[in-house]
C-alpha cells in the first residue's frame, strides 16, 4: 500500500509540474493548511492522470521495479512535501484525517482511482509520511 501511496503522490507531482503550479513547491508552503491544500490538489491531479491511463498502463507501472526517472525524481519531491509538513510541525494524524475530509468532492472513473480515494478516506493511505 505504501508503494501505491508514493506512486499516487509521484504522479500527482508530475502532473502539477507540467501545469506550472507553484503550490507543488513544498518550500512555498507556510502552514499545515497549505500542506493539506497542496495534498488535495496533488491527489486530484493524480486521480485525473489515473483515469486517463489504460488498465495495461496502470498494471505496467505497478509491476515495474524501475519506474521512469520522472517518477523517481518526483517521489523525492513528494518526500519533500512530507518533510515540509514535519518542519512545520504538522501532525500526521491530523493531516491524514484532514485530507480524508477534504476529498469528498473528488470522484474517479477508474477502479484504481476509486480504490485510492476510499483508502485515503479510510485512513489506510497517508500521503504525508516520509
Amino acid at each position: 500500500m505504501r508503494k501505491m501511496a508514493v506512486l499516487v503522490l509521484a504522479l500527482a507531482l508530475v502532473a502539477a509540474a507540467c501545469g506550472g503550479d507553484d503550490s507543488a513547491d513544498p518550500a512555498s508552503l507556510d502552514d499545515c493548511d497549505g500542506i493539506l491544500d497542496a495534498g488535495v490538489g496533488l491527489l486530484e491531479t493524480a486521480i485525473e492522470a489515473f483515469d486517463a491511463m489504460s488498465t495495461e498502463d496502470l498494471m505496467a507501472l505497478a509491476d515495474s521495479d524501475n519506474p521512469p526517472e520522472a517518477i523517481t525524481t518526483l517521489e523525492t519531491d513528494g518526500r519533500a512535501l512530507a518533510a515540509r509538513a514535519e518542519t512545520l510541525g504538522c501532525d500526521q494524524a491530523e493531516l491524514t484525517a484532514g485530507l480524508g475530509e477534504r476529498i469528498d468532492d473528488i470522484e474517479s472513473e477508474s477502479f484504481f482511482g476509486q480504490a485510492i480515494l476510499e483508502a485515503i478516506r479510510g485512513g489506510e493511505i497517508a500521503i504525508f509520511e516520509e
